[in-house]
């Protein structure tokens, strides 16, 4: 994959038009999202949606600081993948929801979409961020691509983008943090 740009703690490439591929180097910021995951699974949530293991509330994250920090620090690079992929113009976002995932041994995610996720309609980008690199990684049909995990490492894409986590087989937890997106473009006049 070959890196189009890069700041002091971000590089990111294009892996096809409609996905990106950020890295993301502030450790304290990953491992206190990290933390933030392992420490509140909602066990109400087991196996009940596409995520076929554990995860936060569908909201957790949503008004978390770490996670505004995190968003904040890879703006530039959101609004110039919206503004690429039908969404012209595009200089601020709605969180839709942001939670984590925790998969054990045996567990997956299924194959799906976020296009219609949330309490609201309207999800334009989507992405998860990595912990670690145990793999596997985020498949996409479409492109018949294993996206591979990597500490730091955020995939964004449009919502309507088919993906899945195969079979997790490792005895260590594997952890992501998940996120959706409105696109919004608000005249500064």
């Amino acid at each position: 994959m070959k890196i189009i740009g890069q700041t002091k703690n971000i590089e990111f490439s294009l892996l096809e038009k409609d996905i990106m591929v950020i890295q993301y180097y502030k450790e304290k910021v990953i491992q206190t999202l990290q933390d933030k995951i392992k420490n509140n699974i909602d066990p109400y949530m087991y196996k009940k949606t596409n995520v076929r293991g554990s995860m936060t509330s569908f909201d957790f994250f949503s008004n978390d600081e770490t996670f505004h920090i995190l968003l904040n620090e890879i703006s530039f690079l959101l609004f110039k993948f919206g503004d690429e992929n039908g969404f012209p113009g595009v200089n601020k976002f709605k969180i839709i929801d942001a939670w984590g995932n925790k998969l054990n041994k045996n567990e997956y995610v299924r194959n799906h979409h976020h296009i219609t996720h949330g309490k609201v309609r309207g999800t334009h980008i989507s992405a998860n961020m990595f912990f670690d690199k145990k793999e596997p990684g985020t498949y996409f049909p479409k492109y018949r691509k294993e996206i591979k995990p990597k500490k730091g490492k955020i995939v964004v894409f449009l919502s309507n983008e088919m993906h899945l986590v195969d079979v997790y087989k490792q005895e260590e937890p594997r952890y992501t943090l998940a996120f959706n997106l409105q696109c919004r473009k608000v005249n500064n006049d």
